[in-house]
């Protein structure tokens, strides 16, 4: 079923590293009222450039010719378009710290529910659809997306709720958010890839301000 764009609000969520990593790291969620039009600007932009290989930020390379980074500076300028913004969660090292005994699945399931039950009730479309990447599961684990839609469901009792899983080999709003994520991430920890320091400037704008599109919460 078809839903207007007023009515619904769609919401893609990554991280910006590897979870058992001993280096601090933001995940985020993305969130937009338009996602078919931008589903259609990114393969757009993809068959422009006949580019077609999934664009994550941490296979950028240093090349200046780099696929990927030519590819995501051409998404990264999309974003001047007023129809999406992010909340981020910043997780310092000290919450790592706190994690050393816990599995990458129990985080990465800690981190999606503190990022949802913290801002989706501040987003005011009646129906919220929610997409995770995909993560291979035992058969008796169902907490995505089962167990996480039914928390939202309390927590949110008088709107639409459908969290789903999708591969981001498909859906390229994965990639975008992963983008994000990665290019703010280089915004507090940069490294010597000057593609990846290009691409966090291009975002930087939408960080600052007194109401930034990116809005980051620090977990302390």
């Amino acid at each position: 079923m078809a839903y207007k764009t007023s009515e619904v609000m769609e919401v893609f969520l990554d991280e910006s590293g590897a979870l058992r990593a001993t280096e601090p790291f933001y995940a985020g969620l993305w969130i937009t009222w338009q996602g078919d039009k931008w589903r259609t600007m990114v393969s757009d932009q993809r068959a422009a450039e006949a580019f077609f290989k999934e664009f994550h930020f941490h296979k950028i390379s240093r090349n200046p010719n780099d696929w990927r980074y030519r590819f995501g500076r051409r998404i990264a300028r999309k974003f001047i378009y007023k129809n999406w913004y992010a909340r981020l969660l910043h997780v310092p090292g000290d919450k790592l710290d706190q994690w050393r005994r816990m599995n990458r699945r129990d985080i990465y399931d800690t981190l999606l529910t503190e990022l949802l039950v913290k801002f989706a009730p501040h987003i005011p479309e009646p129906r919220i659809v929610i997409t995770i990447d995909e993560r291979n599961r035992p058969k008796d684990d169902d907490y995505l997306p089962v167990g996480i839609e039914a928390i939202l469901r309390d927590v949110l009792p008088h709107k639409q709720i459908e969290v789903r899983l999708a591969s981001s080999s498909n859906e390229d709003l994965l990639q975008v958010v992963d983008l994000l994520v990665g290019a703010v991430r280089q915004l507090k920890y940069p490294s010597g890839n000057q593609n990846k320091k290009a691409l966090a400037r291009l975002i930087q704008p939408y960080t600052i301000g007194e109401k930034p599109r990116v809005w980051v919460w620090d977990w302390s």
